[in-house]
């Protein structure tokens, strides 16, 4: 958000809960759009509707294009989320899957790091 960049967040989480992580993480007030399963109740990110509806969204605040937007996640669900979006993706491996299931979900190398504090870095090189 500092570097001029639009930050949301795309959860499975309904939005009390969310917001009560995000609030104890001190985080809350980095993000422009927090997408729950609240906004998407017909299956969260399994659905293929939610990340149109996600990328509709964007599009309304001013993120035209695809190649602006990044899913940034830490399972298969979420890869398929970016597939279905047709949005890069980047993987995390703080989280659900390893490295080598994101490499055989079709990631390739470069796009997945170790953990979130390695995204700014990378922004940087893809910017």
């Amino acid at each position: 958000k500092h570097d001029g960049l639009f930050l949301g967040i795309l959860t499975d989480r309904d939005v009390a809960s969310a917001k009560s992580i995000m609030l104890a993480y001190e985080i809350w007030h980095l993000f422009d759009l927090v997408w729950t399963r609240d906004d998407s109740p017909r299956g969260g990110k399994n659905n293929p509707d939610t990340a149109r509806q996600v990328v509709e969204c964007l599009r309304k605040r001013g993120v035209k294009r695809r190649s602006e937007m990044l899913l940034v996640g830490d399972s298969k669900t979420d890869f398929e989320c970016a597939r279905a979006a047709r949005i890069p993706f980047v993987a995390v491996l703080s989280g659900f899957a390893t490295e080598s299931e994101f490499r055989s979900f079709g990631v390739s190398p470069e796009s997945i790091i170790p953990s979130v504090a390695a995204l700014p870095a990378l922004l940087k090189q893809i910017a």
